[in-house]
C-alpha cells in the first residue's frame, strides 16, 4: 500500500461528528450561547446579528465558510489568524473541493452538510491527519447562519487545538 493511500485512510476516519454538543474545551459553550442570543426566537441567525467585537475570545479561532448552492460549493470566506498558524496555510477565499483533494473532500466537508440537513450546530473532533499533523487534536463547533431565513448561506466555524500525544503516551 502507497503512503498516499493508507494517508487517505487515515484522513476518511480522523472526523466525529457529535450532536450532542459535549464540549471538552469550555469556550465552545460561551459561543453556542451567543448563537442562540443572535438568533432569539427564528430558526437561525444571519450574519448581520453579530460583529467582530462580538466574538472576543474566539476571532482568531473562527473560519466563516459560505455555502453556495447548485452545484453546491464550501468556499473559506475567511480563516482566522490561529486557525492558519497550526494549519500551516491560509485557505481564505479558497473554494474546499480545491483544498481538499476528491479522496478528502467528503470527510472535510460532512459537518458543513450536517448543518444543512439539521439546520443546528454539530460539534466535531478528531486529529488533524488532514494537514499532516494527526500529533494535534482538534475540536470544533460548526454554526449554521441565513440571510433569508431559508436558505443556509453561512456556516461559522470555531475550531480548537490540542495535542494528541500526552506525557504518559511517551512512557
Amino acid at each position: 500500500m502507497s503512503s498516499r493511500s493508507s494517508y487517505a485512510q487515515g484522513y476518511a476516519s480522523f472526523r466525529t461528528l457529535d450532536p450532542d454538543l459535549r464540549f471538552e474545551f469550555e469556550p465552545m459553550n460561551d459561543l453556542l450561547a451567543r448563537w442562540h442570543g443572535w438568533r432569539g426566537a427564528r430558526e437561525l441567525p444571519a450574519r448581520k446579528d453579530f460583529e467582530p467585537w462580538d466574538l472576543k475570545g474566539h476571532l482568531g479561532w473562527i473560519a466563516l465558510i459560505d455555502v453556495e448552492y447548485e452545484p453546491e460549493r464550501f468556499r473559506f470566506r475567511l480563516v482566522g489568524a490561529d486557525i492558519v498558524t497550526g494549519l500551516s496555510r491560509d485557505s481564505s477565499g479558497k473554494y474546499l473541493d480545491l483544498v481538499y483533494g476528491p479522496e478528502f473532500y467528503e470527510t472535510a466537508i460532512g459537518s458543513y452538510r450536517w448543518n444543512l440537513e439539521h439546520r443546528k450546530p454539530i460539534r466535531a473532533f478528531g486529529e488533524m491527519v488532514h494537514a499532516r499533523k494527526g500529533h494535534i487534536r482538534f475540536e470544533s463547533l460548526d454554526l449554521p447562519f441565513s440571510s433569508t431565513g431559508r436558505e443556509i448561506d453561512l456556516i461559522m466555524k470555531r475550531v480548537h487545538y490540542s495535542s494528541a500525544i500526552s506525557v504518559a503516551d511517551e512512557d
